[in-house]
């Protein structure tokens, strides 16, 4: 949540002080980032941002924190429409293609196995699944043109290494040999092994197509 909320401090939300910290926050963010990037990593691998879309930062604001059922955004959307409009979660891809051209956009929507075939249309380059849905389901009804992300639940990692592997190449034979970026489908939970986690990123590597 923290990570979710600290932009929404500097565009005002807030007491002054903790406006201050959001901004103190974000140029400390940057800074690392930029060292990480060139000093950690040194362009031997792939490096992945993660933002709040626009809606997702205002129910954060509007709900007070996570919410199972946004019924005081959805309450703001649905009779005051005019002050939702810059939330629309479009309008941020459009300032990053602006500024940043050679950026790949990457979108992860939880809960939105009802929604796939519209996901592309917001623009993104890759679209993430959650892990509620099955990887070749996901394949056929996304079509061809859009590479995608995912989508190992994140419950597998609770299981023996034999079971990781299993899922692993399970989601990956299902996903084809091109456009795919494995992944979990949603966060790692609380609790999860470390030895797990590093099975899935060694059987990950070791992946050849």
């Amino acid at each position: 949540m923290e990570n979710l909320i600290t932009p929404t401090k500097m565009m005002g939300q807030g007491t002054l002080t903790q406006q201050d910290e959001g901004k103190h926050k974000m140029a400390c963010r940057r800074v690392c980032l930029e060292e990480w990037r060139v000093h950690g990593v040194n362009n031997e691998a792939a490096v992945l941002g993660f933002v709040g879309a626009p809606f997702t930062l205002a129910s954060y604001c509007v709900e007070g924190g996570s919410s199972k059922n946004f019924s005081k955004i959805k309450k703001m959307a649905f009779s005051e429409p005019e002050v939702m409009q810059p939330a629309d979660s479009p309008r941020l891809w459009i300032v990053s293609r602006e500024t940043h051209p050679e950026l790949p956009l990457i979108l992860y929507a939880s809960g939105s196995g009802g929604l796939l075939e519209r996901l592309p249309l917001t623009g993104v380059d890759v679209v993430s699944l959650d892990w509620t849905v099955d990887m070749a389901e996901g394949r056929k009804r996304l079509g061809s043109n859009i590479a995608v992300q995912g989508n190992v639940d994140p419950g597998v990692l609770f299981g023996s290494k034999e079971f990781i592997s299993k899922r692993i190449f399970d989601t990956v034979q299902k996903a084809g040999n091109s456009g795919h970026v494995l992944n979990l489908g949603h966060g790692i939970k609380v609790g999860t092994p470390e030895e797990n986690v590093a099975h899935f990123f060694e059987v990950a590597k070791g992946i050849r197509y």
